[in-house]
């Protein structure tokens, strides 16, 4: 059901909470920032794994002379940071700005 379809029929205590321009903003927001995160998340994974499948030799050389750390080990290592990284921002704008929004939802539905 679409929310525009509510706007007359508020009949469900959810009614109010799918009318309410604050929750269209919330699902709109969080979607959104979930979109972009799972994307930015994939097109790194892709990425070290499109380096894996067409240049392996690149990942096998050494960092420096008679090193034993290749070029591989940083890669994956940077791979899993920015996933992290990634992670960390989506919970921090999450914990901050979405909450707030909920927060404030669910004390308009109570009123």
């Amino acid at each position: 059901m679409r929310r525009d379809d509510l706007i007359g029929e508020r009949t469900g205590p959810l009614d109010h909470i799918l009318c309410n321009e604050d929750y269209a903003r919330l699902v709109r927001t969080r979607k959104t920032l979930m979109w972009s995160m799972t994307s930015g998340v994939l097109a790194i994974y892709a990425a070290f794994m499109a380096v894996v499948a067409f240049s392996p030799s690149w990942l096998a050389q050494r960092i420096y002379g008679a090193s034993s750390l290749t070029v591989g080990i940083p890669s994956a290592t940077l791979v899993i940071l920015l996933s992290w990284f990634l992670t960390g921002w989506y919970v921090r704008i999450a914990n901050s700005s979405l909450d707030t929004l909920s927060a404030r939802i669910v004390k308009e539905s109570a009123a």
